[in-house]
């Protein structure tokens, strides 16, 4: 549902979605959202979401290995931005910003409040087996109208769906600084 609501916060940029852009080494990443052209990118834009804090750092330095390399190899490339969801720790943050990425970061409990009113439940303990069963269904049998209405409540409650479309307009307009 992170997807669906970043897709609609940045459609007035008309951002390609899930490109293949290779780094210096050919290997070859998947970017959630580039601003830009494949051969000229401007901005690249890659979202997680995680459940459980232990896993904040390994995502955390997926997502610096990822922007970080693929813009190295493309020097048009003068923006990075991580939108996180969920358990991402201070430290985890920390590192990205630490090399320049843009983080906007919506925590896990307000992730799973606005989920929860549309009967989807994240919260449930480790040892729960059944619930993630019942979320399951819930999700695979929602319709598509329903699930653009959860990606436009997504980000209730945070600033993310004004300052991230500001923050990429004042940078195309040569206004922004580190």
């Amino acid at each position: 549902m992170q997807y669906r609501a970043l897709k609609r916060i940045l459609a007035e940029f008309d951002p390609m979605i899930d490109v293949k852009l290779k780094n210096k080494s050919g290997v070859e990443h998947e970017i959630d959202f580039v601003i830009g052209t494949k051969e000229r990118p401007l901005i690249l834009i890659d979202s997680k979401y995680i459940k459980y804090t232990k896993h904040a750092r390994e995502k955390a330095n997926e997502i610096l290995m990822k922007l970080t390399s693929v813009s190295e190899t493309h020097p048009s490339v003068n923006m990075l931005i991580a939108v996180l969801a969920g358990s991402f720790t201070p430290d985890a943050i920390k590192t990205l910003r630490g090399r320049g990425i843009y983080v906007f970061h919506i925590p896990f409990g307000r992730v799973a409040m606005n989920l929860r009113r549309f009967g989807i439940v994240v919260d449930w303990p480790e040892w729960d087996k059944e619930t993630p069963k019942r979320t399951w269904e819930r999700l695979v049998s929602m319709t598509e109208a329903e699930k653009d209405e959860v990606g436009a409540r997504f980000f209730d409650g945070t600033n993310i769906p004004q300052k991230l479309p500001k923050l990429i307009r004042q940078h195309l307009a040569g206004k922004t600084t580190s």
